[in-house]
């Protein structure tokens, strides 16, 4: 028909809009939250792998260690690192034991050849953190220059709580050595550091 003009007389559902709407974030959010248990799931289980292999690992060192080594440290358990006890008559047994019981958790120290030496000074506050800041020079040297220590010649001070020395030891190499568990720092976790009849301390690892 001449002169008519057509109006289209639909309008947009703002009802279905809505919907639509709602729906997308739904499942935004599903998907969010799928993501995260997967995640927690996932870091779960490689929690419990790596526990399982440090476990594994201290069984074998447990399994290495002789009738020597048992009088002069022993692994202890942690719910997520590693630790040990060491034992000696002197300061200066107790801190080489401390020393030797550290790096058989890296690798079998007997295997190392001492070939490098290395002088060592350490001043602390008191016999926990020399016990710490002796650890951690090691630890460094480990770190820094692959060194593993077997021999010590040190002398410490009880009362200026200092240690004074050379250690004797030898490059790891990981295709000629057993290779252990990394660790990471030294902590003050659980730490003793005194004397009964022996003196005695206790270390916690981190890995």
């Amino acid at each position: 028909m001449a002169g008519c003009v057509l109006i289209d007389t639909k309008q947009p559902d703002i009802c279905d809009d809505w919907i639509n709407r709602w729906l997308f974030l739904y499942f935004i959010n599903l998907f969010g939250y799928l993501i995260d248990n997967y995640l927690s799931v996932l870091n779960s289980q490689l929690s419990r792998a790596e526990h399982s292999i440090v476990g594994r690992s201290i069984s074998k060192n447990n399994n290495k260690m002789t009738r020597e080594d048992e009088t002069r440290f022993r692994y202890i358990e942690h719910p997520s690192d590693v630790g040990f006890e060491a034992y000696g008559t002197t300061l200066e047994e107790l801190f080489v034991n401390a020393a030797l019981a550290m790096y058989s958790f890296m690798t079998d120290v007997d295997a190392i050849e001492a070939t490098e030496e290395r002088a060592v000074t350490v001043q602390a506050e008191d016999l926990y953190s020399l016990m710490f800041d002796w650890l951690d020079e090691l630890l460094f040297l480990f770190e820094s220059e692959s060194l593993v220590m077997k021999r010590f010649d040190i002398s410490v001070n009880e009362s200026e709580f200092s240690i004074q020395g050379t250690c004797l030891g030898g490059t790891f190499d990981p295709e000629r050595h057993d290779a252990g568990i990394i660790i990471k720092a030294v902590t003050y976790n659980m730490m003793e550091v005194k004397r009964n009849e022996q003196w005695h301390a206790r270390v916690v690892l981190d890995v």
